[in-house]
């Protein structure tokens, strides 16, 4: 006795006139069942093998999210203090060619 699914797939084949239709939606279906067969293999393998959370398999994750947010602060908080640095030492660049520049004008 054949499944049931297997009986309806024989007889809505043997009724539609291009039968080469339904067989290329199965063969799509049953390579999505393989990726999805792949990938549930693969997170078991990781989680009972290998000893990883779910977390551990997740791009970003809470501490490493907390982390990135640090290294970007810390890094403007860097680039701040250097722009600061930098406008000072401009400043007295400026004023020592103004000061240059004006005594040489009054001589």
């Amino acid at each position: 006795m054949l499944p049931l699914w297997l009986q309806n797939y024989a007889e809505n084949t043997a009724n539609q006139s291009n039968p080469s239709e339904h067989a290329v939606h199965l063969r799509r279906s049953s390579a999505a069942l393989y990726i999805a067969v792949a990938v549930t293999g693969g997170v078991v393998y990781f989680r009972l093998v290998k000893g990883w959370k779910i977390a551990d398999m997740l791009y970003v994750t809470r501490s490493g999210l907390k982390k990135s947010i640090a290294q970007v602060t810390e890094g403007a908080g860097q680039f701040s203090q250097n722009a600061r640095e930098r406008r000072v030492c401009s400043a007295t660049l400026v004023q020592a060619c103004l000061s240059q520049q004006a005594g040489s004008l009054f001589l």
